[in-house]
């Protein structure tokens, strides 16, 4: 979605850039062959426009036990990623797993809605973690 200069310009203002795949192929899907080198040719992609190491990785589509498995977090442990996003819908804490993060979305249309969706975690429990907030 982003060109090379785009990329480049985003990781140049201190963005971090992780990778996502190649195709963007649901990992489940395919063989462990494919699942990682799908992994790692995005990795080593992104390297080379970046010229700087890539230690993020998010799963597409992101559901975990749906899109990718515990043996595709133990991959990009392997690979020596250093954190992974899923697109579970829950707040990290101390206890979470660096290679299945889940993450609260910020794809509303306003900044009501996301905070309404902040705190709807809050009163679902997701945020037990964080008793102090």
């Amino acid at each position: 979605m982003l060109t090379t200069s785009q990329l480049k310009m985003l990781a140049a203002g201190g963005v971090e850039i992780g990778a996502h795949t190649v195709n963007h192929p649901i990992l489940s899907r395919l063989s462990a062959g494919q699942a990682q080198e799908e992994i790692i040719d995005s990795r080593s992609h992104l390297e080379d426009i970046l010229q700087q190491p890539v230690g993020l990785f998010a799963y597409p589509n992101g559901q975990p036990g749906k899109d990718y498995g515990d043996e595709h977090a133990k991959m990009l442990r392997a690979a020596g990623f250093t954190a992974v996003v899923s697109t579970a819908w829950a707040v990290n804490g101390a206890a979470s797993d660096r290679y299945q993060l889940a993450r609260i979305n910020s794809w509303d249309k306003t900044p009501l809605r996301f905070i309404m969706r902040v705190a709807d975690a809050f009163r679902r429990g997701l945020l037990a973690d964080f008793p102090n907030m």
